[in-house]
């Protein structure tokens, strides 16, 4: 299980995610739009614009 004190860090700061490949182009980096630590531990990731 996930800690407390580290769910809060999940839930009450901005979070960024990034997608990268192996043809060697750029990383796409977004802000989260949507995130979530579930019960059992696990997170809930939406994100705005995600390019794979």
């Amino acid at each position: 299980m996930i800690p407390d004190s580290v769910k809060k860090i999940f839930n009450e700061n901005l979070w960024y995610i990034a997608t990268c490949n192996d043809n060697g182009s750029a990383p796409n980096v977004v802000p989260v739009g949507f995130k979530r630590v579930c019960d059992d531990g696990r997170l809930a990731i939406g994100a705005v614009l995600l390019e794979t």
